[in-house]
């Protein structure tokens, strides 16, 4: 902030506060660049990020793979697919592991919804 203007301003019986606020702009920094990645650490492949995506991801993890993330990645490996399937197996892998009551809920989730059976599946 580079500058604060305070006034009142009173046009016939109404007052008015009046705060302005003055910015200026700084010089980007730029960002250091990154050394090798480590060895053992594997790139996070990017994604669709979007609802509807997502939305039918988490139908297709219970539908079709049962609620086992491992048996998609192992599918997307042999037959290629989406780097946001991807992206998601491992995911949802990741917090299955943190927290094994999470399927239940995920499952719940699926068959509160009519898209699977509306899909003629």
């Amino acid at each position: 902030m580079s500058r604060i203007a305070h006034r009142v301003e009173r046009r016939g019986d109404v007052i008015e506060n009046v705060i302005e606020l003055f910015t200026t702009t700084l010089a980007r920094r730029r960002a250091k660049p990154i050394a090798e990645p480590l060895a053992d650490v594997v790139k996070m492949p990017g994604g669709d990020a979007s609802m509807v995506a997502q939305f039918i991801r988490f139908h297709v993890f219970v539908r079709v793979y049962d609620g086992n993330p491992d048996a998609w990645l192992a599918h997307l490996r042999e037959h290629g697919g989406d780097e946001g399937d991807v992206r998601f197996a491992r995911w949802i892998r990741s917090r299955l592991r943190n927290d094994p009551s999470l399927l239940a809920a995920i499952r719940k989730m699926v068959d509160a919804t009519p898209f699977w059976s509306a899909a003629g599946a």
